[in-house]
């Protein structure tokens, strides 16, 4: 989807992409090899330090790092879903989907989701300081 020079293959793009789509492309710059790895930097830390989080979510049987997981998941359908689709879903909707995917990962695979014992404790978003 990118050109030899950097600059993003609109010919291409056109082909694959609904024409409403094209102005949020317009917004984005293409990655610059020169630039190094293709990736935000903030994210590893992150989403890392959540995905290892191995505590049970308050109120529930499932490990926060499944709990997490399902919900970068569906935040990242949702935005696909919105941009593509021009469909949306509540929070609400959002929430309840993901703690229907993360409780049918626990009931379908329970040894490879909860290696070590989790411990019962209150899991939830802090604000950024």
């Amino acid at each position: 989807m990118v050109l030899h020079d950097g600059t993003w293959n609109w010919v291409l793009l056109k082909q694959f992409v609904r024409p409403s789509v094209i102005p949020h492309l317009l917004s984005i710059p293409p990655h610059a090899p020169s630039a190094g790895r293709d990736r935000p930097t903030w994210a590893d830390e992150w989403l890392f330090s959540n995905l290892k989080i191995n505590r049970l979510h308050l109120g529930t049987h499932i490990p926060w790092r499944i709990l997490f997981a399902s919900l970068v998941w569906q935040l990242w359908k949702r935005r696909n879903s919105i941009l593509f689709a021009n469909i949306d879903m509540t929070n609400d909707a959002l929430q309840r989907l993901s703690y229907s995917w993360a409780s049918h990962f626990i009931s379908s695979s329970p040894a490879s989701a909860s290696p070590t014992p989790p411990m019962r404790e209150l899991v939830q978003w802090s604000g950024a300081g």
